[in-house]
């Protein structure tokens, strides 16, 4: 269907202009991208139980709310490099030290027990730090090959990749963890497969990024300077907001379930990744065709039900429902949040537009993770039952978001 990018030898130095490289949008680079994010997001969601980690060096949930929270300072400490270091160093280069950092972190949790507690918040900094830059770097590299009008489209569907991965990676988890209660054995060999996968990541990164010429460097302006011009206005909100909601499930999912007696997460997240997938690839061009914001509102409002719906799970067919929903808005929130903040930076500044947006996910993360840890450990101390005390606040939250975000005025779109 596409043909091969035609080149002349008369100038192999030149940096492609935007429109040349677009012509091929799902080429080898794309899918390479496509394979490597499958295989970190295995990586990702084999975490899903860390809270089981966490409970092996003595922790509970206020402690896990807060190393996943303060984790985040990882990400925004890469956000904040990562978006000049992308448009003047290129993708490929933020996005292999991303993925070592991300190896180095997961084997240093085997050297992690009861009394070196301290020592996991720096190791999950440095993870944070790996997986925010790996991820961006991807997403970047990839806006960047693609038309304005179907940026949503194309981030959409590498975004895709992540419920593959969090499909395969939740129902290995189950299977390595098989045993209850769950041994440090098990939790060694899962981080020893996440550290396996993100070599494979790697790996994918480097022929992704072969023989791709990096666009040419931009002068030089201040970030705080550009992030002044081209403000994404009430897209950052919603990023923030974003970041609570779709940080949760990845966090809390795994401490609820055993708080309901059900021993698999698999089934939540297994219906949740098929879900969003089927979800995205239904309505990859819906946020093109009613607007960025609209299809965000849409989006959060699919995961305020889905985190009300866990007040009536009892049982593990019972988070079918909040799967469902929670899928769904991740498949239209996500790609809505990303491509209406992003777009409001000009095509030679979007590396920092896509950053400063994952960044605003990641501060949902930093607020939202020990908020939620808090609130479950401060409902079990005031006797109110600890998960549905904690949905109830957050969905309140997420929903008044909502409410402010309607009001305040639209971004510029640029290109």
């Amino acid at each position: 269907m596409f043909r091969p990018l035609q080149t002349t030898p008369a100038a192999p130095s030149v940096a492609p202009r935007h429109s040349d490289v677009v012509l091929q949008p799902y080429g080898r680079s794309f899918w390479a991208t496509y394979a490597g994010n499958v295989a970190l997001m295995v990586a990702v969601s084999l975490l899903f139980r860390f809270a089981d980690f966490v409970k092996l060096v003595g922790g509970g949930e206020l402690l896990l709310g807060w190393v996943v929270g303060i984790g985040t300072v990882g990400s925004l400490t890469m956000r904040l490099a990562q978006g000049t270091m992308i448009d003047r160093c290129g993708a490929r280069f933020a996005w292999a030290v991303s993925l070592v950092a991300v190896i180095v972190a997961l084997l240093a949790h085997l050297w992690i027990s009861a009394d070196a507690v301290p020592a996991l918040f720096a190791v999950r900094i440095l993870y944070q730090c790996g997986i925010a830059g790996a991820f961006g770097a991807s997403i970047t590299f990839i806006s960047l090959r693609a038309p304005a009008d179907r940026m949503a489209e194309m981030i959409g569907m590498l975004g895709s990749s992540g419920f593959v991965g969090m499909a395969l990676g939740s129902q290995l988890g189950d299977w390595i963890c098989h045993e209850s209660p769950v041994t440090r054995a098990a939790i060694d060999q899962l981080f020893v497969a996440a550290a396996g996968l993100a070599a494979f990541s790697l790996l994918a990164c480097l022929v992704a990024t072969y023989r791709v010429p990096r666009r040419a460097a931009s002068r030089r302006v201040p970030a705080l300077l550009l992030l002044r011009r081209y403000h994404p206005g009430r897209m950052l909100l919603m990023g923030t907001a974003m970041g609570i909601g779709l940080g949760l499930p990845g966090t809390f999912v795994r401490p609820f379930t055993e708080s309901i007696d059900v021993t698999r997460i698999g089934t939540f997240f297994g219906v949740y990744a098929v879900s969003a997938f089927l979800f995205r690839m239904a309505m990859r061009r819906v946020p093109d065709r009613i607007g960025a914001a609209r299809a965000s509102l849409l989006g959060m409002a699919a995961v305020v039900l889905g985190l009300l719906s866990f007040l009536s799970v009892q049982t593990a067919p019972g988070l079918v429902l909040p799967a469902l929903l929670n899928g769904l808005g991740h498949a239209l929130l996500f790609p809505s949040a990303m491509a209406g903040g992003s777009r409001s930076f000009p095509t030679r500044y979007r590396g920092l537009g896509v950053t400063i947006m994952l960044g605003s996910f990641d501060l949902g993360n930093l607020i939202g993770m020990p908020l939620a840890g808090t609130i479950l450990y401060a409902a079990e101390q005031a006797a109110w039952p600890p998960f549905p005390t904690m949905f109830i606040c957050t969905a309140s939250l997420l929903a008044a978001v909502c409410l402010i975000f309607v009001r305040l005025p639209a971004n510029t779109v640029r290109t």
